[in-house]
């Protein structure tokens, strides 16, 4: 027998493939409900690593994983790897990790004037963004991001880097996973609106579910 739940208000069964449809239609209209009042909006959670007082200057922990050229990317067989090596140059560390010697993962972290060009999260001396984080697909599911994510932060913090930041798109949450898992914090929740077409930006704490 069907369950409460189930039915509809009227008290007529609603098959479960018709209440997905329901719930799948919902979603698309709530967000056109949202930018025709609010306009364009984003909404990420931003996450923070800190170095904690007497952690060891011991650099990467985990075996596999390296700081790596903008050449390695550049030779990597994955075409999305590949395309990401802009990422890489002058104001900019990179990791990677490499599985049978080709790369799978990898991760970029700007600071000072690199970063100053996106500035989206402010930065101060001694702190860095981790803006990208990529893994092929084939690779996904094994945890290596988090792998990667936890592994880079401990050696920027063994470079002197005393605050990470990265930001997350609020609804991904296998990167929010990914990121809690490798002992970040949610940090701040930031939500960018444009009512009327003016600009408003608003940091609140990070309430969000993961």
């Amino acid at each position: 027998m069907p369950s409460a739940s189930s039915r509809g208000s009227s008290g007529s069964f609603v098959g479960p493939e018709l209440a997905r449809r329901g719930r799948s239609n919902v979603r698309p209209r709530l967000n056109s409900a949202v930018r025709a009042l609010f306009g364009d909006y984003s909404i990420y959670v931003i996450y923070k690593s800190s170095k904690r007082p007497g952690e060891a200057n011991s650099g990467l922990r985990t075996a596999g994983f390296a700081e790596i050229s903008s050449q390695s990317v550049v030779e990597s067989p994955d075409a999305s790897l590949r395309d990401r090596a802009w990422y890489c140059g002058e104001g900019c560390i990179t990791y990677g990790v490499h599985v049978e010697g080709q790369l799978v993962s990898a991760c970029w972290y700007w600071f000072g004037d690199r970063y100053a060009l996106r500035n989206y999260w402010p930065l101060s001396e001694l702190q860095a963004k981790l803006v990208e984080v990529y893994t092929a697909d084939p690779y996904r599911g094994r945890g290596l991001a988090t792998a990667l994510i936890r592994s880079s932060a401990h050696d920027m913090h063994s470079r002197g880097f005393l605050d990470l930041f990265a930001r997350v798109w609020h609804s991904n949450r296998p990167s929010r996973r990914a990121f809690a898992a490798a002992g970040w914090e949610a940090h701040r929740l930031v939500v960018d609106i444009r009512p009327f077409g003016r600009p408003m930006r608003m940091t609140l704490p990070p309430w969000l579910p993961a």
